[in-house]
């Protein structure tokens, strides 16, 4: 393994293809390396819709878009980084498509996990420090801190942060108030859906109640889903009457605008989960208990998890036949969280 002398690097790749939560999840890290070597320049490989979530971040240089349809597409993405001359590349991905261009990058450094026969395309492996101590659990954050002990850096802050500007932030004000919410009353956005499948989404049934149950409280609700989540989104709007709003047709950095504006944002563990707290919004998340520890590393007293303790046989796998720990899950409890959380933003404001 070569030796990393950080005084040599002036400019690094960091390189996560793929998943908006991931990405996300990263920002951190890229605060940290930007704090402790302000004069390098950090650079970000993902595909097109993770890297919205990285636009106007003041720690990056350059957004570099990977495109994902055809491993043609290898050979430009190869091009358009060895002319960029990075010393060091950071694979926090380490999938065969994100090694092999971490190997042929051509920067001195080549930084990655020796996971699944790839650690040859790296000459500097990131250690994990479950690995070293298998006591010492590592949630998402965690793990992508262990690339900062390889630049002399403790840890990270560990706020995830994505930034709006002014534009976008008065296009959702103007939204709202299009959509006829009035400010005066709390706001809360739900996100019923989930790209992950029934076992880690808590059921619509239970969606479509809370919403009832907030709304008869006198809070307005926004649903919020992406387009594959329509049927789903029309069929809650139904039970309630019509009685909530819907946020659709709207580009990904206008969602995450709208979610700001939100005074408690409740969603399943997915990307929307880590925009709404990226954005500092007091949020709520509805896990499957496996998935608590390492996807859900918030210590911040704004955002909550909830989820039915004890892990049962299934869930080591991504289904199972029966997901009794969502269902099991109460409104009531939901209710009641979001609530507190509410509470809390009044009397901070």
């Amino acid at each position: 393994m070569i030796e990393l002398k950080a005084s040599r690097i002036k400019k690094i790749l960091i390189i996560r293809l793929r998943f908006i939560g991931d990405v996300i999840i990263s920002t951190p890290v890229i605060e940290a390396l930007k704090k402790a070597y302000p004069d390098v320049e950090i650079s970000y490989l993902a595909e097109e819709m993770p890297l919205e979530m990285l636009k106007n971040n003041p720690n990056i240089k350059e957004l570099l878009i990977n495109k994902k349809s055809k491993w043609t597409d290898l050979f430009e993405t190869v091009c358009m980084i060895r002319r960029r001359k990075y010393d060091a590349v950071i694979d926090v991905f380490g999938n065969p498509r994100s090694a092999l261009i971490t190997l042929l990058s051509g920067a001195r450094y080549r930084i990655g996990w020796e996971i699944r026969g790839r650690g040859i395309c790296y000459n500097r492996h990131i250690v994990r420090k479950d690995i070293i101590d298998p006591e010492d659990r590592s949630d998402c954050i965690e793990a992508y801190e262990d690339v900062l002990r390889l630049f002399g850096i403790a840890v990270s802050d560990k706020k995830t942060e994505i930034f709006l500007d002014t534009e976008e932030q008065l296009f959702a004000r103007n939204y709202a108030i299009s959509l006829g919410l009035n400010f005066e009353k709390p706001v809360i956005g739900l996100q019923p859906g989930s790209r992950r499948g029934p076992t880690m989404t808590w059921p619509k049934e239970k969606y479509a109640e809370l919403a009832g149950k907030l709304i008869e409280a006198g809070y307005q609700v926004m649903l919020f889903g992406g387009p594959k989540d329509k049927p789903l989104v029309k069929d809650i709007y139904e039970r309630l009457d019509h009685k909530a709003f819907i946020v659709e047709g709207l580009q990904i950095r206008q969602d995450i605008a709208l979610m700001k504006l939100c005074n408690c944002f409740i969603t399943n563990n997915h990307g929307p989960l880590h925009m709404a707290i990226a954005v500092e919004t007091p949020t709520i998340g509805i896990f499957r208990p496996d998935e608590t520890f390492t996807w859900f590393p918030y210590k911040d007293k704004r955002y909550r998890v909830i989820d039915k303790q004890g892990i049962c046989k299934y869930c080591v796998r991504d289904a199972c036949l029966d997901p009794k720990c969502m269902a099991e899950i109460t409104v009531q409890r939901v209710f009641n969280t979001a609530v507190e959380l509410i509470e809390q933003k009044k009397e901070k404001n």
